[in-house]
């Protein structure tokens, strides 16, 4: 009785339309009214498409959607001027029920521009100098865009699957094989890893901090801030060079059965690329 017994019919489609187009964007920031209006000739066809297993349509509108989404970061690092005049009156409406989509992209950097005075205005009021601010919404969306940059077919395969799961039973999602395999290590903890938490800095995996505790804690030899260039699985396995990875692929290659042995190539903070070498440590705590 829990998830809702419903055809895959031309209701469906515009339930799993609404829902996919309002995962990308949800507050109406990136698409234009003409974007939208030329994805309506899919609206009640994704019932017969995914009987077909026909997926050019949520492909088409991603790509639509990622060509939007730098259209607004080159404006953010490119157009928009950040002396922002906070005794103006003006209004910014955040309600997304209240908002629709915009004609022109003129009207969408005029939106964009009020959504960045906000930002720039709660950083204001936290007594951060212009240049501080300036600064930290850049590297904000820097973030961001890495992310979206990021994307691969199978991101948007799951995304869009998790539609239609989601529209018979909201507590039902689609897994990728990556995200499958990752959840059942989580539930089963059958695999460590060094004990360490990394992010990605531009085209490298930085060690963001390290567990107390842990492999890498316990080696000594791994810090906060060194980069990992390449990775290695067992005593005599092959360096794998990761730079330019995703950083759950990276984690997928450092990861392995407890009492493993993994070897890693870092770079020490502040050292230079050249000046890397192999260290190895064990995810046997």
């Amino acid at each position: 009785y829990h998830y809702e017994k419903i055809s895959i019919d031309d209701e469906l489609s515009r339930i799993v339309f609404d829902e996919y187009v309002s995962s990308l964007d949800v507050n109406k920031h990136y698409f234009l009214k003409e974007d939208i209006e030329g994805f309506q000739k899919y609206r009640d066809r994704l019932d017969d498409h995914m009987k077909l297993g026909y997926l050019l349509p949520p492909y088409e509108i991603f790509n639509t959607f990622r060509k939007r989404f730098q259209e607004r970061m080159d404006f953010i690092e490119n157009e928009l001027e950040f002396n922002f005049d906070f005794d103006q009156d003006e209004y910014l409406t955040i309600n997304r029920d209240s908002l629709d989509y915009v004609s022109t992209p003129a009207e969408l950097n005029d939106r964009w521009r009020k959504i960045i005075k906000s930002q720039a205005l709660d950083f204001k009021l936290d007594d951060k100098a212009d240049t501080t601010i300036q600064r930290l919404i850049k590297e904000r969306y820097n973030r961001l865009a890495q992310t979206i940059g990021e994307y691969e077919s199978r991101d948007v395969f799951q995304l869009y699957m998790n539609t239609f799961a989601e529209s018979f039973d909201p507590h039902s999602s689609y897994f990728s094989p990556i995200t499958s395999e990752n959840f059942k290590i989580r539930m089963s903890q059958s695999l460590e890893g060094i004990g360490a938490t990394l992010t990605s800095d531009g085209s490298y995996t930085k060690v963001a901090s390290v567990v107390p505790g842990g492999p890498a804690f316990e080696s000594k030899v791994i810090n906060t801030d060194d980069r990992i260039i390449a990775v290695a699985q067992g005593d005599e396995g092959e360096f794998v060079d990761i730079t330019g990875w995703r950083l759950d692929d990276v984690v997928q290659k450092i990861r392995g059965p407890k009492g493993t042995v993994v070897r890693l190539k870092i770079i020490e903070a502040g050292t230079p690329i050249s000046a890397g070498v192999p260290l190895e440590i064990r995810s046997d705590w």
